[in-house]
């Protein structure tokens, strides 16, 4: 299933796949301005660019494209971590969506998933609040 994000006054909005990310383990690291999306791909090679950035309320929407090793040039047959500043305050939300393309051309359409999120504490605290007022649980002593 494919889902379309939507960025007001925005004509061309990355579509968001609801399947797992399969690419290049993915991992937030909070640096002292912004997190880094940290990708570590099984070889040299890879690139990762940041393409779009989408504040929203509950965390900021982060799109990035990975680029596979040109197949006709040699690479390094180690793990090699890809870091990739945000621009996205660590005290936010975040959620980074990624996709995977040939090292040279590649569908510009291809739908990204998603690789890695982190909720910011106040919007933990919202939703643990609003949960717990749903749930018609008393505390315990409380009678009828």
């Amino acid at each position: 299933m494919v889902v379309a994000s939507s960025l007001a006054g925005c004509s061309s909005a990355p579509t968001i796949e609801t399947t797992p990310w399969t690419g290049p383990q993915a991992r937030l690291r909070a640096g002292d301005r912004a997190w880094i999306a940290v990708f570590t791909a099984p070889t040299g090679g890879w690139s990762a660019d940041l393409e779009k950035v989408e504040p929203r309320f509950e965390a900021a929407r982060v799109f990035v494209t990975l680029r596979t090793p040109d197949p006709t040039r040699s690479v390094t047959q180690a793990l090699v971590d890809l870091s990739v500043d945000t621009n996205v305050r660590p005290a936010l939300g975040i959620e980074v969506y990624a996709r995977t393309l040939p090292s040279k051309g590649g569908d510009k359409e291809t739908a990204y998933s998603l690789a890695a999120s982190h909720m910011s504490e106040s919007v933990k605290s919202a939703k643990s609040g609003a949960s717990e007022q749903n749930t018609g649980a008393r505390p315990s002593g409380v009678g009828p």
